[in-house]
C-alpha cells in the first residue's frame, strides 16, 4: 500500500526538483 504521507514527500520533492530547474 502506498501511505498518504510518502506520497506527499514524493511530489514535494518532484515539485522542489522542478522550481529548481525553473530558476536555474
Amino acid at each position: 500500500a502506498i501511505s498518504y504521507r510518502h506520497a506527499r514527500t514524493d511530489a514535494f520533492a518532484l515539485w522542489r526538483d522542478y522550481t529548481t530547474e525553473m530558476t536555474a
